[in-house]
């Protein structure tokens, strides 16, 4: 899934740069613009977990002007608030029918990738899972949709209340059906999600984490634990090829979905509002050596499938050039034998359209 499937229910998740954005409404102060122009990079995750490691060093070595480094820090935190906050759609903006046509659609797969970091996902997979009731009265119990973030995590310093959720990495066994489920779901955030975070304490490893939100909005709890200081989101949003893919190894998360993940997805690919930019040409990379490898190791390995939407509201022949340069990239990148298909993303049932009966 990409951010094509996020625009297609709300508009507001049609995203510029973050920092073109934090620019453009004055959020961001003179030495923060130097810092991030210095590391030759856009991402708020990377500057700001670099300025508080850096922070805790000159704490720890009495340096002066330590106050000028938690300063940017926490403009270069708030910048990311507001910005967010200025453009992330809340879930009041979100139509819940197009949330549970979403969860049906997904229902068919077992695996789900996003490579967006907003909510959208975030909100259906608890629409999926809000209990159904069954004939008989009682109700089903169980999720559908799981993103494999399940043991508590509470500081071990403190005693304190849940900060968050661990990622399980035995997550295959998550495939099984729960209770009275018919089928499982897993879903992955190759890119991060704002829900998720590095948790960093000076006297304890660096640890990630899903902010969890109780009854509170889910939003304003996750700007809530950014304002403790203690929290670095996790998420990939801008940067090319190199930098993205040095974001994912750098994180364990996001390496295991790069890594393992990946590799679970099968030979039939559905691919849904992706528009295959090549800053994101190291996951086409990275299936082609997954393709590779299953073919090597069975010599009657089924050709590869993908099924790629088609936005085509903007007209036949861009429909045609988008068709055109995504069949020559796969077949590039992947194999000539691969078998790529192309259908409407407005088909009936497809992704957030509701199931018209013909």
């Amino acid at each position: 899934m990409g951010n094509g499937g996020s625009i297609a229910v709300n508009q507001g998740f049609n995203y510029r740069s973050l920092l073109e954005n934090a620019e453009n409404n004055n959020y961001i102060n003179e030495d923060l613009k130097d810092i991030f122009g210095r590391f030759k990079t856009d991402d708020f995750k990377l500057v700001m977990r670099r300025l508080l490691h850096a922070d805790i060093v000159n704490q720890a070595l009495s340096v002066d002007g330590k106050s000028r480094v938690n300063d940017a820090y926490k403009n270069c935190r708030d910048t990311l608030i507001k910005t967010i906050q200025k453009s992330h759609p809340g879930f009041k903006d979100i139509d819940e029918v197009m949330l549970g046509n979403i969860a049906n659609f997904l229902k068919q797969f077992k695996t789900v990738v996003s490579l967006n970091y907003d909510l959208l996902l975030y909100w259906v997979m608890y629409k999926g899972n809000q209990q159904v009731p069954n004939k008989n009265g009682s109700s089903r119990c169980g999720n559908r949709f799981k993103d494999c973030f399940l043991q508590s995590f509470k500081s071990p310093v403190e005693e304190a209340e849940e900060i968050g959720k661990l990622f399980n990495p035995d997550w295959n066994q998550l495939r099984e059906p729960h209770c009275t489920r018919r089928g499982a779901t897993l879903i992955f955030y190759l890119h991060g999600n704002l829900s998720l975070a590095t948790y960093i304490k000076q006297s304890m490893e660096d640890t990630e984490v899903k902010i969890t939100s109780g009854n509170n909005s889910h939003l304003d709890e996750i700007y809530k634990q950014w304002n403790t200081g203690e929290y670095v989101p996790l998420f990939v949003c801008e940067g090319n090829k190199e930098h993205k893919l040095a974001a994912v190894r750098n994180s364990t998360y996001l390496s295991a979905i790069y890594n393992e993940a990946l590799a679970e997805m099968g030979d039939s690919l559905v691919i849904y509002g992706w528009n295959m930019n090549e800053e994101d040409d190291y996951i086409l990379e990275r299936l082609a050596e997954i393709f590779k490898q299953k073919k090597s190791s069975n010599n009657h390995a089924a050709v590869p499938k993908i099924a790629i939407s088609v936005f085509t509201e903007d007209g036949e022949q861009a429909a045609e050039d988008f068709m055109s340069s995504c069949s020559s990239k796969i077949k590039a990148k992947l194999s000539e034998d691969v078998d790529v298909e192309f259908f409407d993303s407005a088909s009936s049932g497809c992704w957030h359209n509701d199931n018209v009966e013909s």
